[in-house]
């Protein structure tokens, strides 16, 4: 593996001094308060709703995703309908899809999926047939942990996990609360990298995970060897080169790392002209 080295040359000009802090005014100490006084019934009406067994959280997702569908413009639901084509065939496929398509096609499907109360939009593998998909999800992840090699005790406060592809980011930051590690997320949508920042914090995980937008089509935002693990979940449709990709994973784990692989594959003995 390539390590590569960089330097960094600072400037020995001192820097001149900071103006002093303004004093604060009438109008900054009323904003102030304004803000603490709405922080404050937020807290009150969440901890009502809570005690009436209602999630203050799913409550204002879905009315946000139901206002969102519903004052959307045509654009955007040509736009949606259009980005479809991503999904006849792969990028081998010359039928005009590209990376914009991704981001239509979610920017729609995030609102139809919270109005469902689905928060990971992926397909386990059936681990329990007694249980249903949430569950599923749970086991598939936690099965994922201890391949990776970093278990689920809660103990692993020394690793840095890579998520590819991590949606609104909830794999991740399961992965962080059951393993103790810090999980980096990257994903294509800014708002779903968005609703994944906000909800890490509302949380209490904001600290141990961290989002960007990235494609996983353009080198990894990352140094070399930064990872001691990573995964990717149903993501890799949107590769167009595997092989670079492969490369680049390769590129940002530590030596020995691991790395799990959960997608759709064609077998050889496909036959597309089967109906």
């Amino acid at each position: 593996m390539t390590v590569r080295w960089t330097t960094r040359v600072l400037d020995s000009q001192l820097a001149p001094l900071p103006d002093p802090a303004p004093k604060p005014t009438m109008s900054t100490l009323a904003v102030k308060s304004l803000g603490t006084l709405s922080d404050l019934i937020n807290t009150t009406v969440d901890s009502v709703l809570y005690v009436v067994g209602v999630d203050s959280y799913r409550l204002r997702t879905r009315a946000h995703a139901l206002y969102s569908l519903a004052t959307i413009d045509s654009k955007s639901i040509e736009a949606f309908l259009a980005s479809y084509k991503l999904f006849d065939g792969d990028w081998s496929n010359e039928n005009g899809k590209d990376e914009s398509h991704i981001v239509d096609y979610y920017h729609v499907i995030n609102h139809l999926c919270a109005l469902g109360n689905v928060e990971k939009m992926y397909i386990p593998p059936l681990r329990d047939p007694k249980v249903g998909v949430y569950a599923n999800q749970i086991l598939y992840e936690k099965k994922m942990m201890e391949d990776i090699l970093v278990p689920p005790d809660g103990k692993q406060t020394d690793k840095k996990v890579l998520d590819i592809g991590c949606g609104r980011g909830r794999v991740a930051m399961h992965t962080a609360r059951e393993t103790g590690a810090h999980v980096s997320g990257m994903n294509i949508d800014p708002s779903q990298i968005a609703n994944a920042k906000e909800y890490s914090a509302r949380i209490g995980l904001g600290e141990q995970t961290d989002f960007k937008v990235s494609s996983l089509n353009d080198p990894l935002p990352y140094g070399d060897e930064s990872f001691d693990a990573a995964y990717n979940i149903q993501a890799f449709t949107y590769s167009k080169d595997k092989v670079a990709l492969f490369k680049e994973i390769y590129r940002v784990l530590k030596p020995g790392s691991k790395f799990s692989y959960l997608d759709w594959v064609l077998l050889d003995n496909y036959d597309p002209s089967n109906k």
